[in-house]
C-alpha cells in the first residue's frame, strides 16, 4: 500500500513536471527588465529597463531572441510602453515634462508626443483603443486611482469610472466595445472587472482570495490573462480565463514574482515580468505547446525554465 502511495506522488510529479507551460527567459542581467508589449506582427517586444543607469529607458528586443535595441534616452524615466494597433507608434507614460503623463512615439525611436495633460496628476498604464482614436489610462484624484481615457492626438483626459475605490491597468477589448482593469471596489486585494468602453456598469469577473490585477485581452476576445493569488499565501502567478465567466486557469508554477502579462498576436504565448534572483526580466510562456524554447538576446544572454 506504502509503495504505491509514492509511485502515485511520483506519477502526479512527471504529469506536472510534462504538462505544465514552459518558459523561456528573453532578459537576464542585474538590472530589472519590465512590462512587455508585442508588437502587432508578432515579431517584437517592446520593454522598459533601468539599464544603464538607474532611470527607466525603452528597449525593444525581438521576440525569437536577438540584440535588445535602446530607443529612448532622455534624463527621465519612460515606463509601461504599449504597441499602437497598427504597429506605428509606442504609446508610454514619462516623467520628462515633471509629473508622469501619457506620451506616444514612432515605434522605430524619434521625438516623442505628449498625449494627456493632467498635471499635477500622475498617469499611467496606457492601453490603446483598436480603432487608435483614444488612450485608456489610470490617473490617481485625491489618493484614488480612477480609469480615464483622452484622445490620442492630446487633450484633457475623460474620467471613465466613479467608485472611490482603485481602479488600475485599464486593457481595451478586441473589438471595443469593452475596457477590463484591477479594482478594489469589490474586494481589499482586487479583483478584474469590466465595463463599457465609454464607462457604466462594472462587472467583476474574478474571484481570488489573494487578489487579481493586469488584466490583458487574448487577440480573439474570449479570454483574459492576469496576475492573480488563489490564495492571500500564494506567490503572483500568471493565469487566464473566459471574459466571460469564473473558470480560470493558472500558466506558471515558478513560486515567485510573475506580473504584466502581454498576450502574442497569434494568441499562442503570453510573454510577463517575472522576477528570479532578485531582479526582473522579461520571460514567454507557450500556453498550448510544452516546448522550451533556447533564446538569447544581445547585452543579456540567459535560458529559464
Amino acid at each position: 500500500m506504502e509503495v504505491k502511495f509514492f509511485f502515485l506522488i511520483f506519477l502526479a510529479f512527471l504529469i506536472f513536471y510534462y504538462t505544465a507551460p514552459s518558459e523561456t527567459q528573453l532578459t537576464f542581467g542585474p538590472d530589472d527588465d519590465e512590462d512587455p508589449s508585442w508588437s502587432p506582427d508578432g515579431t517584437k517586444i517592446v520593454y522598459y529597463s533601468n539599464q544603464p543607469a538607474s532611470l527607466y529607458h525603452l528597449w525593444v528586443v525581438p521576440s525569437s531572441g536577438g540584440s535588445a535595441r535602446r530607443i529612448t534616452n532622455t534624463p527621465a524615466s519612460d515606463k509601461d510602453p504599449v504597441w499602437s494597433p497598427d504597429g506605428n507608434k509606442i504609446a508610454f507614460a514619462s516623467n520628462r515634462s515633471g509629473t508622469y503623463q501619457i506620451w506616444t512615439m514612432p515605434a522605430e525611436g524619434g521625438t516623442a508626443t505628449k498625449v494627456t495633460e493632467d498635471y499635477p496628476y500622475i498617469c499611467a498604464k496606457p492601453s490603446w483603443s483598436p480603432d487608435q482614436i483614444n488612450i485608456a489610462y489610470h490617473s490617481q484624484r485625491n489618493s484614488i486611482f480612477e480609469i480615464f481615457k483622452v484622445p490620442s492626438s492630446g487633450g484633457i483626459g475623460q474620467q471613465l469610472t466613479f467608485e472611490q475605490a482603485d481602479m488600475c491597468h485599464p486593457a481595451w477589448s478586441p473589438d471595443g466595445s469593452k475596457i477590463a482593469f484591477d479594482s478594489k471596489l469589490f474586494s481589499d486585494f482586487g479583483d478584474i472587472c469590466i465595463m463599457p468602453a465609454e464607462g457604466g456598469s462594472i462587472m467583476r469577473l474574478t474571484y481570488f482570495a489573494g487578489g487579481c490585477m493586469c488584466p490583458c485581452w487574448s487577440p480573439d476576445g474570449s479570454h483574459i490573462a492576469f496576475v492573480g493569488r488563489y490564495q492571500s499565501y500564494d506567490h503572483y502567478e500568471i493565469w487566464m480565463q473566459p471574459s466571460n465567466e469564473n473558470l480560470p486557469t493558472r500558466l506558471t508554477y515558478d513560486l515567485a514574482y510573475n506580473t504584466d502579462p502581454a498576450w502574442s498576436p497569434n494568441g499562442t504565448k503570453i510573454a510577463f515580468t517575472g522576477q528570479r534572483n532578485g531582479n526582473c526580466d522579461i520571460f514567454v510562456t507557450n500556453i498550448y505547446t510544452y516546448q522550451v524554447e533556447v533564446l538569447s538576446i544581445g547585452r543579456l544572454k540567459a535560458i529559464y525554465k
